[in-house]
């Protein structure tokens, strides 16, 4: 091996060595968010649970009884 086989060998090693350490720091970083995803999801959860209360009363046995009474 002449002395620049040796040098590009070097060489590569330093870079493969700084992009493997990039690509471990980017790995380990949490995604932030921002108020306005935050206010988005705290109010999905909300709809999601009254999505989840209209369907305990449109299954409800008595659901059916009370709406075919409204109807006569």
């Amino acid at each position: 091996m002449n002395k620049y086989e040796m040098m590009m060998f070097i060489i590569f090693i330093i870079f493969a060595t700084g992009a493997l350490k990039h690509y471990l720091s980017l790995r380990h970083k949490t995604p932030t968010m921002d108020d306005d995803t935050r206010q988005r999801l705290a109010r999905l959860d909300e709809l999601e649970e009254r999505v989840q209360v209209l369907e305990k009363i449109v299954t409800d046995s008595n659901y059916d009884l009370k709406q075919q009474i409204r109807d006569l």
